[in-house]
């Protein structure tokens, strides 16, 4: 799956140039990798590796876009991007799935809110106290049930949406995967 890697990591520098642009690809390239590995016949374990760096990576675009950007609540979203890196370190070092969801991804969809609040300027009222409590909140609680799904139950989220039944990751023999 080259050409996947290769456009995960091309788009992402593109936040600088179209913060817009970059999002939808980074979002369309992460939704559908999982599948096209699946096809290929990766294992999980390898595809998971892969895809974990990917989107730190991604991240790290995120946040130097926040910070090199006038972007408010920087300490917000730094705070929630180390929270997010504690969680992929323990899992390299581990490899238990479930620090995702001890350490959910509340960072990159709070960052697709505030880019979509230049679209939408009423959205604004989302970055004001105490609405940003409110929208951590459900972001939170989003996540987790997404952290799980993904992370714990390994559903492909492809299949359940456009074709209405999960499919799951052929395990592998011996695999030190498990949680």
């Amino acid at each position: 799956m080259p050409i996947v890697i290769f456009f995960r990591l091309f788009f992402a520098p593109f936040i600088f140039i179209s913060v817009l642009w970059a999002i939808t690809m980074s979002v369309f390239l992460d939704w559908m990798d999982s599948e096209l590995f699946k096809r290929a016949g990766y294992p999980y374990s390898r595809y998971n590796f892969y895809d974990k760096l990917l989107d730190y990576y991604w991240y790290i675009f995120i946040i130097a876009y926040v910070l090199l950007k006038a972007v408010p609540l920087k300490g917000l979203f730094l705070y929630l991007f180390l929270l997010r890196s504690i969680g992929q370190g323990l899992y390299f070092l581990t490899k238990k799935h479930f620090f995702f969801f001890l350490f959910p991804n509340i960072f990159e969809p709070l960052f697709w809110i505030y880019v979509l609040t230049f679209l939408f300027p009423s959205l604004g009222l989302f970055f004001t106290y105490p609405n940003i409590m409110w929208l951590m909140l459900i972001l939170l609680l989003i996540k987790l049930f997404n952290e799980y799904i993904i992370h714990i139950a390994r559903v492909s989220v492809y299949n359940l949406v456009f074709f209405r039944k999960p499919t799951l990751w052929v395990e592998e023999k011996n695999s030190q995967n498990s949680d």
